[in-house]
Parts: C-alpha cells; structure tokens; sequence
C-alpha cells in the first residue's frame, strides 16, 4: 500500500492526458492506413451527397487526421505540461527543504482551494502566519486533500522558504503533522 499525505498531486491528470493523446493519434494513424472503397463513403454537404470519388476519400482521410491529430497534439502537450510542472514543483519543495530557511507559523485557518460543488469544496488550503525578520507574512500551502489541523503540533507548521525570494516558499504539511509521509489510507 503507497503511504500518502496530506497534499494534492495532479501528475496523475498529465498521465491520462497522454493516454487521451495516444488514442486520437493511433485513431489519427489507422484511418490513414485503413483501405476505403469510395462506394463506402457517403459524404453529405448540406444536405446534398459528394460524389464517390477517391478524392472524397482523399478529403475524409485529410480531414480525420486533423480533427484527431489536432485534438491529440493538444491533449499531449497539456498532459506534457502538468507533468512537467508537477516534477518542478517536487524539485523545487526538496530543494527548499534542503538549502531554505525555515520557519515555523502558527495555522490560521483552511481556505476553499477549488470551486465548490453542491455548496461544498473538496479540498482546501492551510493559511499560516509567520514572522521573517520582525515582519508578520501570510503563506498558504498547497491544495489538500484532507483536513489536517486534528494531526498539527499547536496549531503549527514549518515554512520553507528562500531567504533571497519569499514568494518561493513551501508549507511542510505532512512534516508539521508529525506523521510525515506515512499516513495510509485503507
């Protein structure tokens, strides 16, 4: 059973995208290979038929490959970039954690961090506050999946952040709570 925490990861959304894009492409590919008669294809424009001509078949063909093969270039390069960015982000939170400064914040509440359905939000945001340098800073983790105020120590968390630019910060969730990554669900 994989161990889990407390923080979204969308990778799995990229990984179904580029399921999605190898499907249009293959459909793409076999209707570029698959032998047609023209007396098979009745193409109707406005209501008037085309001619069974092996340029009709010509055009079906044209036009498959650029409605499936559009649709899978744009889902294979979303994919793309959510798996990208999710591997960047993961970079990024292990390098904070080991070169940042770290600061510990007091939870000041959750926040909706998705759009509500049935007038409730699936996940949410820990919002902290926390002193650098005498100065109070609001930080909000990233989405969760569960509530984890009942597993935090006081009410706290530990902030990473990059002394030389604080909007690069993490909010160590699964560390604060004291569990880090061995929460499993059943």
């Amino acid at each position: 059973m994989k161990n889990k925490g407390f923080i979204q990861d969308y990778a799995w959304v990229g990984l179904m995208l580029l399921v999605l894009a190898a499907i249009f492409a293959s459909v793409a590919i076999v209707m570029q290979i698959v032998p047609i008669n023209p007396e098979s294809v009745h193409v109707f424009i406005g209501r008037v038929r085309q001619p069974q001509t092996i340029e009709t078949v010509d055009a079906l063909r044209r036009i498959m490959l650029l409605v499936f093969g559009i649709l899978g270039a744009v889902m294979g390069a979303a994919g793309i970039i959510i798996i990208l960015r999710a591997g960047a982000r993961r970079a990024m939170t292990q390098a904070l954690k080991e070169t940042g400064a770290a600061i510990a914040a007091y939870v000041t509440g959750m926040a909706a961090a998705s759009v509500p359905v049935n007038a409730r939000y699936r996940g949410g945001r820990l919002m902290c506050t926390g002193e650098i340098d005498g100065q109070a800073y609001i930080f909000k983790s990233d989405p969760l999946r569960l509530n984890p105020m009942p597993y935090l120590n006081q009410g706290q968390v530990t902030i990473y952040y990059d002394p030389g630019n604080l909007r690069s910060y993490f909010v160590d969730v699964d560390g604060s709570a004291g569990i880090g990554s061995e929460i499993i669900e059943l």
